[in-house]
């Protein structure tokens, strides 16, 4: 048979036939194509519950299967296996999954974290969903450059030709540079002031990245 033609090759075809059709013939030939492009708007805009739903479904369906093989696994060999299920987004549909094959496995989750398993798998969804690791990262960030701050300063008072009594960030110049005869090369910042002082997450990593690469 013949190739199957391709876009480019009827394109200037039906853009000629187009032309030559009356207005109310353009739009009877257009009708059925309006209501599709209309019904798949629609269905667009409902695509999102139906994911959700879909993800609720697959996910509830795999726990069962799960659970089923958990405990088929613990009568087999005597394994016991606790098993929690948490949303990742407040918009994922359900609410937090525990499941155990011994009741002594819920009964340690209770006596080391003195909450009921309910309420300890509530609390794990509950700080999934809250984005705290984001603010961990930023809190262990400024420990670090803390850290940083500290061996800059034990290297500013070995480095000087006498002990240097107090650091002084405000006037370096006039209290650090001239009267020890040390002067701060490279440091990443428009303004050298304490560590404590550095208040936006970006500097403070901009100050890490250029110590930890060896730029400042």
């Amino acid at each position: 048979g013949e190739p199957r033609r391709k876009t480019d090759y009827w394109a200037p075809i039906l853009k000629e036939e187009w032309a030559l059709l009356a207005k109310e013939e353009r739009a009877m030939a257009a009708a059925p194509y309006i209501k599709e492009l209309q019904a798949e708007r629609k269905m667009k805009k409902y695509s999102v519950h139906d994911m959700e739903q879909a993800a609720f479904n697959d996910a509830r369906g795999s726990l069962a299967s799960i659970q089923h093989e958990l405990m088929a696994l613990s009568e087999r060999t005597g394994m016991q296996t606790i098993l929690f299920a948490v949303r990742s987004t407040p918009k994922s549909y359900g609410s937090p999954h525990v499941f155990y094959t011994d009741d002594r496995l819920s009964d340690f989750i209770e006596f080391t974290t003195k909450n009921s398993v309910a309420d300890f798998s509530a609390r794990m969804d509950g700080y999934v969903l809250s984005g705290v690791d984001a603010l961990i990262k930023q809190k262990l960030s400024k420990a670090r450059f803390l850290h940083s701050a500290f061996i800059l300063t034990s290297l500013i008072e070995e480095g000087s030709p006498r002990p240097v009594g107090r650091l002084t960030y405000i006037n370096f110049e006039m209290n650090i540079t001239i009267p020890y005869r040390m002067l701060i090369k490279g440091w990443p910042l428009t303004r050298f002031c304490c560590p404590s002082d550095i208040s936006t997450r970006m500097e403070v990593q901009l100050c890490l990245t250029a110590w930890e690469t060896g730029t400042a």
